[in-house]
């Protein structure tokens, strides 16, 4: 009970930490608007045609296509939020060190496995809410188009699929990551990952690992459970249900093993000192 008192202060004071900062507000603006501005991928022209129920028979082909519609702006919005959550998250493990409070956090009697997880959860949380609250307004455009709140449910269901996922996976890298690389060089490496191993397609000479289960992005998700392809002639092969479930679950799993590394790290760190 001690403990869970402890993860849930941690927790709370993490995420009124991370709230506050500016940066957690503008950069997934200014992501958005950069995404919007390149070539308007969020609602493309091409699916106007699919926003209203007069153009279907039946309710079933509706629904069908509000879904795949919903998958496409899920899709679409994980190009580069994920981008910005990984930045945001960098410097927080740091961070104690860095405010010379690293010594008093140690002297504390909560497990380190209790404050990682209260750290990554809170922070977590605090930069995710800027993203669903961008996300949220195009799922209220688009439900506002259709004029059915089975598109909020969509909305929500696709989130949690799509983008959720890749979030916890990059989220995970950008707090341990910069313990072994510190933080600038982290954010540096990891921009050039998420070019590299996300949006690179693969047959230009250069090896990638783009396309696979291991894409937070969430391509293969998007594609296996959705059919839905989110860059237009990105060589993605139809994939099936089953390896959409295979990159799922290997993000989240990659996720947690990161963190079973980082809570090693630390707990090494302060047993040699």
């Amino acid at each position: 009970m001690r403990c869970f008192s402890s993860f849930v202060g941690i927790m709370r004071y993490e995420f009124r930490m991370q709230i506050r900062r500016i940066a957690v507000w503008i950069v997934p603006v200014l992501l958005i608007a950069f995404q919007f501005g390149l070539n308007r991928m969020w609602l493309p022209n091409s699916m106007g045609s699919f926003l209203y129920k007069s153009s279907f028979d039946e309710r079933v082909a509706f629904d069908s296509a509000l879904l795949h519609i919903s998958a496409l702006l899920a899709s679409n919005a994980n190009l580069f939020l994920p981008l910005g959550v990984g930045i945001l998250m960098a410097d927080r493990l740091l961070r104690d060190r860095n405010a010379m409070m690293e010594e008093l956090v140690q002297a504390l009697s909560v497990p380190v496995g209790v404050r990682i997880l209260g750290k990554y959860l809170g922070n977590l949380g605090a930069t995710l809410l800027p993203v669903l609250l961008c996300y949220g307004i195009g799922v209220a455009y688009l439900c506002w188009l259709v004029r059915d709140i089975l598109a909020v449910f969509y909305g929500v269901l696709c989130f949690a699929v799509i983008m959720l996922p890749g979030m916890l996976f990059v989220s995970a890298f950008s707090l341990a990551g910069p313990a072994f690389f510190g933080t600038n060089l982290y954010r540096f490496l990891f921009i050039c990952y998420w070019f590299w191993g996300n949006l690179l397609r693969p047959g230009y000479g250069v090896p990638t690992i783009s396309r696979t289960i291991l894409t937070p992005v969430g391509m293969v998700i998007a594609n296996g459970f959705f059919g839905v392809t989110i860059i237009a002639d990105s060589g993605l092969m139809v994939v099936s249900p089953f390896e959409g479930l295979e990159s799922l679950l290997a993000l989240v799993g990659t996720a947690l093993v990161v963190l079973g590394i980082l809570w090693g790290y630390v707990s090494w760190q302060q047993r040699r000192c």
